[in-house]
């Protein structure tokens, strides 16, 4: 049964920052009104992702899908996270337009 996503998984209010208590909406919204495209963006304008850190790779699935692919998906640093979702995105997407 934890495995199934729960009703709340749809729930625009969500919450996606525990420590500073945004939520998706919130964070969906600059995204997409600002043109944020990192996580530090999401910081900056929302606070989320400025306590613990533990949202962040959440946050980069909400830029993935919420803004311009290609820009969004790398952070700051270039991780080695966000090169490897780079690279899966990229692969997929190629694929999909094919």
């Amino acid at each position: 049964d934890s495995f199934l996503p729960s009703a709340c998984d749809s729930c625009p209010d969500k919450i996606v920052c525990r420590c500073l208590q945004v939520t998706e909406s919130q964070v969906v919204r600059m995204i997409e009104r600002l043109e944020l495209r990192t996580v530090h963006d999401i910081r900056q304008y929302t606070g989320a992702g400025d306590g613990c850190t533990c949202c962040h790779a959440k946050l980069r699935e909400y830029l993935i899908k919420h803004a311009c692919a290609e820009e969004a998906v790398t952070c700051d640093d270039h991780c080695t996270y966000c090169t490897e979702v780079f690279i899966v995105f990229t692969d997929v997407s190629s694929t999909v337009m094919d």
